[in-house]
């Protein structure tokens, strides 16, 4: 029952903070996905993401602004494929529309000793 309750006052504290962000104009809704990668060169691919936004302009309301997906490797030699479907979703509100907020989007591949590094 206690944990019940912790949920129910979580929640209302994420609705009250909505509802206050939504009062604030603009908003930004990302929802998309991270579908993969081709013409890399290389077999074991991963996706490093992060959304950047400019200080004291932009507030993050709710969802993930960093993240990684899983290794993937290429399927088919013919197309150079890799698959990640990773999905993206952050919330942001403003009180100003001069700038927005930005993503970052780095491959990187596993060599087979298990190290990672940034694709050229």
């Amino acid at each position: 029952r206690r944990q019940q309750e912790e949920r129910v006052g979580q929640r209302s504290a994420r609705d009250a903070a909505r509802a206050a962000a939504a009062a604030a104009m603009p908003e930004l809704h990302v929802l998309g996905e991270v579908l993969g990668a081709s013409d890399f060169g290389r077999q074991s691919l991963f996706c490093r993401f992060e959304f950047l936004a400019p200080d004291g302009e932009w507030a993050r309301v709710d969802g993930s602004f960093a993240g990684q997906t899983q290794l993937s490797v290429v399927g088919n030699a013919k197309d150079d494929l890799v698959v990640w479907n990773h999905p993206l979703d952050a919330y942001f509100t403003s009180s100003t529309a001069a700038s927005w907020p930005k993503i970052v989007v780095q491959v990187w591949h596993e060599d087979r000793f298990g190290r990672s590094e940034l694709c050229k």
